[in-house]
């Protein structure tokens, strides 16, 4: 009976003890944790944080955001730490990928556990904010090139100009390490030699200033720029003698000004090239200092300038083999520098020009074999400066300038080799064709 009385009063003293270690735990895992939504979401950075809730009688000994590629990160995977005694608290998740998914977990560590949020994901952008080279680079040789990948930067403020030069001992062949750049002040690739593609400025969808192409003998195409939807100042694509493309322009919509610099275009001496759709579209509200289109045998028209409109400094046409219209720049309404429409041997049609009025500076028409009349300048008001119509040779009716003509205006006047060749007293005396 003794030995009865005994048990009973253990299993009363054991089952006593079971309860008081059941209320223990329950305090102790009674803590929780909320997240932040990732905010101010960049490329390369992001901002969360969390709240601890239920923090007293628990010694906190780390808190932060910890996260991961993969769903449930833990604080085994990337973690940024919270310092201070605050139980509310942000952080920067920084050095992220561009354009890809995270998953994120506030966590708070005890003494006895680690409490996990429930879990969010977020997207980065392709904007870069860390790391950034401030001012110009120029890159000569392949070891200038990958010392310059080694820093991983992302973007250059100012100028980033990659040309060969004289440096034959050891030639730019590889760019693919520029991988990590997305915004650039300008972009200059230039007397390449070896290169075929511009892998490595793939990712790059914000120029500010200039984007340029030239003299490059071996790229077929630019297509590693159809990220680049920003508006920039100048685009030049010259001499490059196996460029068949432009279409990794195509997403650029406008020409700006840049610090007080009106935009300028040139597509010149690409003798491969097929075609200028990819300029569809593009426009020049602030005004434009220059186009230049030459040296392009297959092009047919030039109907993807449509757009740009107003005055112009320079407008340059020529060695258009194929050329057989400018209707495409029909908007510009004067030409206020040089105006140079040369040795376009299929060009026949220059209705183009019949909304500008005012001509002025250098005007130049010479060598159009096709070109029979000039009606299409009947709505020019003025015309200053040098005029060379020379070596067109079905050339003979002069009528649509004669009303623009003031032997005052002039500095020069020469008119030779023409089917009809007549002086400047005959156009004002009305004789202006045969």
């Amino acid at each position: 009976m003794i030995k009865f009385s005994t048990l009973i009063v253990l299993f009363c003293f054991l089952a006593g003890c079971s309860d008081d270690n059941s209320v223990v735990e329950e305090d102790v895992f009674d803590l929780s944790i909320e997240i932040t939504s990732p905010f101010d979401i960049k490329g390369d950075i992001a901002s969360s944080g969390g709240n601890i809730i239920n923090e007293d009688d628990h010694t906190i000994l780390r808190k932060g955001v910890c996260y991961s590629l993969t769903a449930a990160p833990t604080v085994n995977d990337l973690l940024i730490e919270h310092e201070g005694v605050a139980t509310s608290f942000e952080v920067n998740l920084e050095n992220l990928e561009f354009n890809t998914v995270y998953y994120a977990r506030a966590f708070a560590e005890t003494t006895n556990d680690i409490f996990y949020s429930d879990e969010v994901s977020f997207t980065t952008t392709n904007e870069c904010t860390l790391n950034v080279f401030e001012g110009d680079v120029t890159l000569t040789t392949q070891t200038e090139v990958d010392n310059f990948a080694i820093n991983n930067y992302c973007s250059v403020t100012g100028d980033l100009r990659i040309s060969e030069g004289d440096a034959t001992a050891d030639p730019i062949v590889d760019i693919s390490g520029l991988y990590n750049l997305r915004s650039l002040g300008s972009i200059i690739v230039s007397n390449t030699t070896l290169i075929e593609s511009l892998e490595g400025l793939h990712n790059i969808d914000s120029i500010s200033n200039s984007l340029a192409v030239v003299g490059n003998e071996q790229v077929i195409n630019i297509d590693e720029f159809i990220k680049i939807d920003t508006p920039v100042r100048s685009i030049t694509v010259f001499d490059n003698a196996n460029l068949n493309s432009i279409e990794g322009i195509s997403n650029i919509k406008e020409l700006v000004k840049y610090e007080d610099n009106l935009p300028y275009l040139k597509i010149s001496d690409c003798p491969l090239l097929n075609s200028l759709d990819p300029l569809e579209g593009i426009t020049a509200n602030d005004g434009i200092s220059g186009i230049s289109i030459h040296g392009l045998p297959f092009i047919t028209n030039i109907d993807a300038l449509s757009n740009i409109s107003g005055s112009i400094d320079v407008l340059d046409i020529f060695n258009m083999t194929s050329l057989q219209n400018i209707n495409g720049i029909y908007s510009i309404t004067s030409v206020n520098g040089r105006l140079y429409l040369s040795n376009n041997e299929s060009l026949n049609n220059i209705l183009g020009f019949q909304s500008i009025t005012t001509l002025s500076g250098f005007i130049s028409i010479f060598n159009n074999d096709l070109l029979y009349n000039l009606d299409a300048f009947e709505n020019v008001t003025q015309i200053s400066g040098e005029l060379e119509i020379v070596g067109n040779a079905s050339l003979f009716d002069f009528c649509g300038i004669v009303d623009a003509l003031d032997e005052n205006n002039l500095d020069d006047f020469s008119v030779y080799q023409n089917g009809f060749n007549p002086t400047l007293e005959d156009l004002l005396n009305g004789n202006c064709a045969e």
